[in-house]
């Protein structure tokens, strides 16, 4: 387990937070049938990280892009998708990341109706008639637990 430190003058004398593992199965809790996460891709100029507003849909992680886009053009490749939530009042924090293959999104329309029950726009805004997918073959994650 991996210890994170703050950085004051107290930070040396003893641990303020460590990191734990958590399994799949809450990974998927956390993340819920919708959000806010990025998605990594390699391109020509190196990787590249976009906001997506998601949701998951059969197990996959979906969402909608623009014509030409970085992410759509991406499709075939191997990607990564992760999301976490801070809230330091709290004293909480969890990450969570999924490794798969992002390809188009078959039956838009179900994914349409799914997106307008769910009352999820992409905060980018702009058309993004493109939903994408990523199906996950590695969902890792890991939560901070502050010590008193």
């Amino acid at each position: 387990m991996a210890t994170i430190r703050g950085t004051g003058p107290s930070a040396t004398h003893r641990p303020l937070a460590r990191s734990v593992a958590l399994d799949e199965a809450e990974c998927r809790r956390l993340l819920g049938v919708r959000g806010i996460g990025r998605v990594a891709v390699f391109t020509a100029d190196g990787p590249a990280v976009h906001p997506v507003n998601y949701l998951v849909v059969d197990g996959a992680f979906t969402f909608r892009t623009g014509a030409g886009t970085v992410l759509s053009r991406a499709a075939g490749t191997e990607a990564a998708f992760e999301a976490d939530r801070i809230d330091s009042t709290a004293a909480r924090a969890w990450s969570v990341l999924a490794v798969g293959v992002l390809e188009p999104a078959a039956n838009r329309a179900e994914l349409d109706r799914r997106a307008a029950a769910a009352h999820t726009e992409p905060w980018a805004g702009g058309a993004r008639p493109h939903w994408m997918k990523l199906t996950p073959v590695r969902v890792t994650g890991r939560r901070v637990v502050y010590r008193p």
